[in-house]
């Protein structure tokens, strides 16, 4: 909304006044109080009801309101507003939301000469209209980056990753010579400010609409990182007045990921021809649902998940990420042996694939297996097949990363099995790949196996003195999950013991971890382990 004055012009979207050559940007509050005054000009607006609705969030003295007052007469001039004596304020300035100056129309008196204005006024507006459609830059907001990587060594993600996508998109579309407009980070934050807690709970939950018209954006970039080194997924989300897209990205390296959405925008709005269109369309709804499969995941909804799964996979029936989400779904579910199906079906289909994705399915189907077998030799030796071609891949993909993970699981199974020198030497190899790693908290897991490992030999102190190492590696990483994963071990060993209060200390310092995550997956599945280790307890 644009306001006009004699000699300036409020815009109250932007937040900025416009007096001669000069532009001034309002503080957030000030530009509310400025609003509230343009809004109720007829009549005197207290100070109480003012700070009320202005500084609802916070308590503040009348202070703060005198200071905004100052700060705009400073601009426009002490008789813009006029103060009333315990009573308020009231803007008393000529003010109209058209230009103050009399219209150039209203100059011709003579009917003939008027029309011929008129009509020349119009087809001035035609043309002028028909070059603006064709060349006005549209304007894209990058919202800040939502980082679910619990870790220390992701902090940048948010603000760094929000700077990357601008920075990027802005030179692709000067190159391509588009007409974008990168919404600046300075606007994207005022206007959150300019939010009602209506208004920002609605953007929580998706609606974009307010936000949208606070920045004056045609399009909004919600984006959403999560997953593990080298396993990283970034969901977007494009946000239009009318409606919304969403997608997902699956790549090595966080970097890669923010580029690889920036190549998926430029092909989204940078389109060369309808077949193209059409077939970006024609995926829209397998994306979308693969998005949503994924967030019901999380969310521990397996069986919500597994409704959207399956419809991604009949929109895209050959993408595997699609297949082992679902599957990993099923035996979350209590379909252990659907999910084992699911994953055996889509294995057959890609036998002589040499990718990361059948390298992944491969070691989940394996862990899967793992779980079903509950000491049966024939499942195991199933589950080894599948981990030995996980590790098999992982060395011809050079990914040390799954290497390492495919040799944990391989231990697992020669723990079960009872082979302990292969075991041991399994997880030695399975170090050696994580200590050449950045990231120290993958060894984590390594170290929880060889713990097992040493309890199955009945050496506890040398289990105890894997398990607090490896605590300690979890919290300097500061990775909520990995502490659980720790505690939850302890738990186990110390049941072994017989000390049952120990276990229950564990397990109680392991299920706050989990509240205080906020992570409804990692919740559940704390859930699910007090259930089968304390069935008696409530």
């Amino acid at each position: 909304m644009q306001y006009f004055g004699t000699g300036f012009q409020i815009d109250v979207r932007q937040g900025v006044i416009s007096k001669g050559n000069e532009v001034y940007t309002l503080r957030a509050k000030t530009l509310q109080v400025i609003a509230l005054l343009l809004r109720e000009k007829d009549s005197v607006v207290s100070k109480d009801r003012m700070l009320a609705e202005i500084w609802s969030d916070v308590i503040v003295q009348e202070q703060v309101l005198v200071q905004s007052i100052k700060e705009i007469r400073d601009i426009l001039g002490a008789d813009v507003i006029r103060t009333f004596p315990r009573q308020g304020y009231q803007w008393v300035a000529e003010i109209s939301d058209m230009p103050l100056e009399t219209s150039a129309i209203t100059r011709f008196k003579k009917p003939l000469v008027f029309m011929l204005f008129l009509s020349l006024l119009v087809l001035v507006m035609a043309i002028s209209l028909f070059f603006r459609g064709s060349i006005q830059a549209q304007r894209i907001a990058f919202l800040p980056v939502m980082n679910q990587l619990n870790d220390a060594n992701h902090n940048w993600v948010s603000v760094n990753g929000q700077r990357f996508l601008m920075d990027t998109f802005s030179r692709s579309s000067q190159s391509n010579k588009s007409h974008w407009q990168i919404v600046s980070m300075e606007e994207i934050h005022y206007a959150f400010e300019r939010l009602t807690a209506k208004e920002l709970n609605a953007v929580q939950a998706g609606d974009y609409y307010d936000l949208l018209q606070y920045i004056g954006a045609d399009v909004v970039v919600a984006t959403r990182l999560q997953g593990f080194p080298e396993d990283y997924q970034l969901q977007y989300t494009l946000y239009f007045p009318y409606t919304q897209e969403k997608g997902i990205v699956f790549e090595q390296r966080v970097n890669e990921a923010f580029s690889d959405l920036i190549t998926r925008l430029n092909k989204r709005f940078q389109l060369q021809d309808n077949a193209e269109h059409a077939s970006l369309i024609s995926h829209d709804f397998g994306h979308s649902a693969f998005v949503e499969g994924i967030n019901y995941y999380l969310n521990g909804q397996f069986h919500e998940a597994i409704t959207m799964l399956r419809a991604a996979k009949q929109s895209t029936p050959d993408y595997l990420p699609v297949s082992r989400y679902l599957g990993a779904s099923y035996a979350n579910s209590g379909e252990l042996d659907t999910g084992i199906h699911e994953l055996d079906e889509v294995l057959m289909q890609h036998a002589s694939q040499v990718d990361r994705e059948v390298m992944r399915t491969h070691l989940l189907l394996g862990y899967l297996l793992l779980s079903h077998a509950q000491g049966d030799q024939q499942v195991l030796a199933k589950a080894e097949t599948h981990v030995a071609i996980a590790i098999q891949l992982a060395q011809q993909l050079e990914d040390s990363l799954f290497e390492a993970y495919s040799n944990e699981e391989f231990a697992k199974i020669k723990r079960m099995q009872g082979d302990f020198v292969a075991a041991k030497a399994a997880l030695k190899n399975s170090l050696r790949l994580h200590q050449v790693r950045p990231e120290s908290y993958g060894r984590t897991a390594t170290l929880i196996e060889l713990a097992k490992v040493f309890a199955a030999e009945s050496e506890d102190e040398a289990a105890w003195e894997q398990l607090n190492q490896a605590m300690q590696i979890a919290q300097q990483a500061d990775v909520p999950a990995n502490q659980i994963w720790v505690l939850l071990a302890k738990v186990e060993l110390a049941q072994t013991e017989l000390n049952e209060q120990k276990a229950a200390q564990f397990f109680a310092q392991a299920e706050n971890i989990a509240k205080n995550s906020d992570d409804p997956l990692l919740i559940a599945r704390v859930e699910t382990f007090r259930n089968k280790t304390f069935p008696l307890v409530n």
